[in-house]
């Protein structure tokens, strides 16, 4: 599987997340206008066009999922924000 870099950007950014551009893209969920410690980095670099399944995972794991398909669901909205953020706390993860 591949996701081009812009789609899983653009899919995070409407879901909620800000960009904290660093030698990284670094994406933050905000909740409440709070920015959280829920975060991923996607690479500058131009061989970073498009996400393989190594660096899909990678994603995945940053973003607490644990399956391919629930992350392709944020990216592509079929999940809300709202649902993403009572995922997370159902993990009780802290926002």
């Amino acid at each position: 599987m591949q996701i081009k870099k812009k789609i899983i950007e653009r899919g995070l950014l409407g879901k909620g997340f800000a960009q904290d551009n660093t030698d990284h893209e670094i994406l933050r969920l905000v909740v409440d206008g709070k920015t959280t410690k829920v975060r991923t980095k996607l690479s500058f670099g131009s061989k970073y066009k498009d996400y393989g399944d190594t660096l899909l995972d990678c994603v995945k794991k940053q973003l607490h999922f644990g399956t391919k398909t629930q992350l392709v669901r944020l990216i592509d909205c079929t999940t809300r924000h709202e649902e993403y953020v009572a995922y997370l706390r159902t993990l009780g993860v802290c926002l």
